[in-house]
Formats: structure tokens, sequence, C-alpha cells
């Protein structure tokens, strides 16, 4: 398991008899007949790795390829030496010839990868979160300020109402509150701010 919860497949059943047969033969003619079976047993378990597909099993979030372990360093060293091209051969089928020196750097590899990953995925959420909100904040601007615009509005028609009926000769405040002085029946007065303007306002024409 790597991080995040996630899966790096290692394959390590190889063959390394015919490997051992070369080291440990005597005759060159041997060694060479051992070193085609070495590399005809890689390619056949690259094949059949490459066709069960272990990455795409249930419950596993793992990467398209998997890694063929060899534990004997000399022994992909002179596979690759003698065919040059089984490393793309086994790529090409989803697969990763990997020594002890190479395992351990191949999995630091994938792990800073699927971090790096991690991060950039953070940035994309924050970012798309951000850009949410930024969304939000701006209906709600417009919102308050479509509120400004109609309390301006409303104030100005309030204005406009209240100069309609304080301002002028004869306005309807100054003829309501001459009728509160004739004895008209009321309990109610009108604000003395509202009679003062009226009274000026008729006043000065």
């Amino acid at each position: 398991t790597m991080p995040d919860k996630r899966h790096m497949i290692i394959d390590s059943k190889v063959s390394l008899l015919a490997y051992n047969g070369m080291v440990n033969s005597a005759d060159a003619t041997d060694a060479e007949r051992f070193l085609k079976l070495h590399l005809e047993s890689i390619k056949a378990h690259i094949k059949g790795i490459g066709e069960k597909y272990y990455h795409t099993g249930k419950g596993l979030h793992s990467p398209d390829f998997i890694l063929l372990f060899i534990p004997i360093e000399s022994a992909l060293v002179v596979a690759l030496q003698h065919e040059p091209e089984l490393y793309n051969l086994a790529y090409d089928k989803n697969v990763v010839l990997v020594s002890p020196t190479l395992l351990l750097a191949t999995l630091r590899t994938v792990a800073n990868v699927w971090m790096q990953e991690k991060r950039i995925q953070n940035i994309e959420d924050i970012l798309s979160a951000a850009g949410g909100l930024y969304d939000k904040f701006h209906g709600y601007l417009e919102s308050i300020m479509d509120v400004g615009k109609k309390l301006e509005a409303a104030q100005d028609s309030y204005n406009t109402a209240m100069n309609r009926l304080s301002t002028g000769r004869g306005n309807l405040i100054k003829r309501a509150a001459d009728l509160k002085k004739m004895g008209v029946p009321s309990n109610r007065e009108i604000p003395q701010d509202l009679t003062d303007r009226a009274n000026d306002s008729d006043s000065d024409e």
C-alpha cells in the first residue's frame, strides 16, 4: 500500500533457474544455452503478467502497470545487456522491470508523483471553492446594491411626497394646521417641524 491508500503491485515470481544454470556453467556453450532460456523465461513471465491485468483488480487503486521484481541485480543486468529491447517489450505490456536497486527508487518516484498529484488536486479544490465563494459574494453584492438603489428611489419618492405636502402657498400641512387652530376636533398633533416648514414655505411665496 502506498500513500493515500493507493496500491503498487509487485510480482516476484520470475524463475531464475536458467540464470543460476548460466552462472554455474563451466562450459561456454551451456552458458549460452542457459542465457537464452533465462531470456525466454523472463519474456514468458512478462507475457503472463500482462495478460492477467492484476492492476485492474477489485478494490485496488493502482497505476496502469505492474512491477516485475527480479531479486538478483545481475540477473536483470545480463538480460538487458543481451536484449536491450526487453525493457520496452515489458513496458508495452504495462510491466516495469526492477531489480533491488531500482525497486526502492521506483516506489519513491511513484509515491512522490501521487503526493504531487494530491497537492495539485487540493489546489484545484481550493481554487474551485474560492471561485464559488467569489460568485456568491458577487451575487450578494449585486443584491445589496439593488436594495440600495430601491432605498434611494424610495427616499426620492418620500421627499417628493413630503414636498408636495409641505411646500408652496396653501400647502396641505399648513391647511390642516389652520383647521386645527380653527377648532376642528382631533387629539392628534402634526409634528412641529413639519408645520414650521409648511409655514415657512407658505410665507416665502
